[in-house]
């Protein structure tokens, strides 16, 4: 497994920065779901910076896809930093059959930033 981590950073908004290294799998995905869900709970705004996320399986693109839909429910923002797409995340979830653009219903139908899409 590489060098997985997460850190939390509460910013001087009250809003959430989750920044993810290394590899979102299934060894890393229980530790994932909690960070965002925990980070779900303490702030209305969370947005992930996956810039150094070097690699990805389905259970990693299933629990940022749920805490999206999870924020949704709530009535919290969700999203990636801006640029922050890893090439890793936009080609497994094009592989997948997820164009760029892919409507999410269960998020007021925006394009899923997940395969690329933009919010």
């Amino acid at each position: 497994m590489n060098n997985y981590s997460i850190n939390k950073h509460a910013n001087p908004d009250g809003s959430i920065t989750v920044t993810l290294a290394g590899a979102l799998s299934i060894e890393t995905c229980a530790e994932l779901h909690k960070a965002l869900s925990t980070s779900l709970d303490e702030s209305q705004q969370v947005t992930l910076d996956l810039r150094a996320v070097e690699s990805i399986d389905m259970t990693g693109l299933q629990a940022i896809c749920s805490g999206c839909k999870t924020a949704a429910k709530m009535g919290r923002r969700y999203d990636c930093e801006p640029g922050a797409m890893p090439d890793c995340m936009i080609s497994y979830g094009t592989s997948l059959g997820g164009p760029k653009g892919l409507i999410c219903d269960q998020n007021d139908n925006k394009p899923c930033i997940w395969y690329g899409g933009i919010r």
